[in-house]
């Protein structure tokens, strides 16, 4: 019901900065797990999986199209610093930092988790 009248009114509007704010005090957060996971993980569960299912390409589309979603910002972010930086090479420079930094995270996020759970745990059905 409550997507409905959030769907209804066009969706949530929320100012890009505290976007930034909220993945930012999240990153503390992961980092702990990570670490947690990382002393807990063992290589030989990072194996290459035995065939490949639906499920499985759903959710790596799933993670892919996630990552670059932040890429979305890149308007409201644009609307402020072009009337600064007329050239955009800030902005341009700006974006492929953040997706290089957004892409580093999510790969040590990933394998760290990958590596703490048994590779039977990891399939879908």
């Amino acid at each position: 019901m409550l997507l409905t009248i959030v769907l209804v009114r066009g969706g949530v509007r929320t100012p890009a900065a505290a976007g930034a704010l909220i993945g930012l005090a999240c990153l503390p957060l992961l980092a702990v797990i990570s670490v947690i996971a990382l002393f807990h993980g063992h290589a030989h569960n990072l194996g290459a999986a035995h065939g490949v299912s639906s499920g499985a390409f759903s959710q790596l589309l799933g993670i892919v199209l996630i990552l670059y979603m932040g890429s979305v910002y890149v308007v409201h972010v644009a609307r402020d610093m072009l009337p600064r930086d007329p050239d955009g090479r800030a902005l341009i420079a700006g974006s492929a930092v953040a997706t290089l930094a957004t892409t580093a995270i999510a790969a040590g996020w990933l394998l760290t988790t990958a590596s703490a759970l048994r590779p039977r745990s990891c399939t879908t059905k």
